[in-house]
């Protein structure tokens, strides 16, 4: 996570100690019930907390 409070898809992979696709699955599973939002497209998707 940065410094702005962004978490990108590789931090999640090294928190979590899991593959790509697990931490990705983790990702959209918090975007679905809103505690997260993405921001970008593609490799450089960015997620941060929902206010």
């Amino acid at each position: 996570m940065d410094q702005m409070g962004r978490i990108v898809v590789k931090d999640a992979e090294e928190i979590l100690s899991c593959p790509r696709r697990t931490a990705q699955l983790h990702l959209q599973k918090l975007k679905k019930i809103k505690m997260i939002k993405a921001t970008g497209k593609g490799k450089s998707t960015a997620y941060i907390a929902n206010k």
